[in-house]
């Protein structure tokens, strides 16, 4: 997968852990899974984003590279 470090960087320091968990409070959300929390689901998002990956299949395929 290439890495896009610094703008994953860029939005931890522009949406705190802090500003998340705020806005799961006032949605009502509540993070139930072990292993995959909203801030991972987020930079997963990003990613799939910024390499236009055309579904969740495409991901897996290309995702290692």
């Amino acid at each position: 997968m290439k890495k896009h470090t610094t703008f994953h960087n860029l939005f931890q320091k522009i949406v705190s852990d802090e500003e998340i968990a705020d806005i799961q409070e006032g949605i009502g959300y509540q993070d139930t899974a072990r292993k995959l929390d909203v801030l991972t689901l987020i930079h997963y998002l990003l990613a799939a984003a910024m390499n236009e990956w055309k579904s969740y299949r495409d991901c897996a395929d290309v995702g290692d590279q």
